[in-house]
């Protein structure tokens, strides 16, 4: 099946030689009579008190009844002017009419395609909060299964938790008090790799080529390397030495999100020369080599607080977070949000980026003069450049997403 939305140059195309007809008077009709002057034949509408010969910029307006009685459709294209195009496309089908071929919608209608697909959204996401866990539903650190169409959200476990991965039927889950929880996809509590108390754990990658997993340790700069098997350490990455020269009292760089491609680990952090402790933030990502072990270079610095580091659509994206943007590839940043955003996943279209409460609107001053300090999830469309945002008024820190 053709699609119903031909470009303005395709809808010229197509409609040469036709007899053309309009589903819809007003507002489109006229633009996009302004745009080309289309052989109109007859214009069709709902409306019984605009029916009648020449009663609408001198075309005859029948009702949209008289399209069942054509014979020769072939003859005829019909262009949807009307805001009900999705109904109105049912009755054309309903008539014998071929999307693309008989009928398509005016191009000048695709915004309201768009706002109706987005706040039509279906989609369903998981995600973790570090905030402190507290006995509710509805707030406190842990996992969340959230239900855009509904817009409902439902705690599935209680925790300090960041880091969530997916591995076939399980999750693996960084949660600061109890370890790496491994749950089923009913969410229950089916293992557990202890940590060392007070590592502060951030982000995992799945390593599938290899069965391992990485868990950043941030208050060790170090991540570890674990069989996904036997749930055994079996190696730590550390990037320098300067966390142990202090005793690992507290981190120099902040390592946070990881994510594995190839031989590849790309590793987000705060700040790549270790000043954290004198607010130098010189954020990185970092390519490791898990085989050479050892650091290949970077890929994009000067930056404010990355996170959320992920392959997504075969391209390398991650959050530059206290800047408010999204980039896709290294020196490309492909939107801009007002808030402290951590916490990314894409679904072939639509881009699902977490913001949380914005700790630090203090320091940007001078950079930014309006910061969202509302949490929630943004529904980014990369090809129109249109988002919606989805409230989470209870949550305060959004660290990992899912979409499900």
């Amino acid at each position: 099946m053709k699609s119903a939305w031909l470009s303005m140059e395709e809808l010229v195309r197509m409609t040469a030689g036709k007899k053309v007809v309009f589903w819809g008077c007003y507002d489109f009709f006229e633009k996009t009579m302004a745009k080309f002057k289309f052989p109109v034949e007859f214009i069709v509408d709902m409306n019984v008190h605009l029916h009648g010969e020449k009663s609408h910029h001198g075309y005859d307006v029948k009702p949209p009844s008289v399209l069942g009685e054509l014979t020769m459709r072939d003859e005829y294209f019909v262009i949807v002017s009307s805001t009900a195009f999705y109904e109105i496309f049912a009755q054309l089908n309903g008539y014998g009419f071929d999307a693309g071929t008989h009928y398509s919608a005016t191009p000048l209608l695709s915004n309201m395609k768009i706002l109706n697909e987005m706040f039509s959204l279906r989609g369903e996401v998981l995600f973790s909060s570090s905030d402190a866990p507290v006995e509710s539903e509805s707030r406190g650190g842990g996992l969340y299964h959230f239900d855009l169409a509904t817009q409902k959200m439902t705690k599935k476990i209680s925790g300090t938790t960041r880091g969530i991965v997916r591995d076939g039927e399980k999750y693996f889950v960084a949660d600061a008090a109890k370890g790496i929880r491994v749950l089923n996809q009913d969410f229950e509590d089916v293992g557990c790799i202890p940590l060392p108390q007070g590592s502060y754990p951030h982000g995992l990658a799945l390593d599938e080529k290899r069965k391992l997993l990485y868990l950043v340790q941030s208050r060790f700069d170090q991540i570890s390397v674990y069989d996904i098997e036997s749930y055994q350490e079996v190696d730590r990455i550390f990037l320098t030495n300067k966390c142990s020269r202090s005793n690992f009292e507290t981190y120099q760089h902040h390592i946070n999100d990881i994510c594995v491609d190839g031989d590849s680990l790309f590793i987000s952090m705060f700040s790549r020369t270790g000043m954290m402790q004198a607010d130098w933030y010189q954020g990185a990502i970092v390519d490791y080599d898990v085989v050479d072990k050892q650091i290949l270079g970077d890929v994009a610095s000067g930056l404010w607080m990355p996170h959320s580091v992920k392959m997504l659509g075969g391209r390398l994206a991650f959050l530059n977070s206290m800047r408010g943007d999204l980039h896709i590839a290294a020196h490309r940043v492909e939107s801009h949000f007002n808030g402290f955003i951590r916490g990314l996943d894409f679904d072939g279209r639509y881009y699902y980026i977490g913001q949380s409460t914005h700790r630090y609107f203090d320091l940007m001053e001078g950079s930014s003069n309006n910061i969202s300090i509302d949490s929630g999830v943004y529904v980014y469309d990369a090809a129109t450049h249109a988002t919606r945002f989805f409230q989470t008024p209870m949550i305060k820190d959004i660290n990992t997403l899912l979409v499900l």
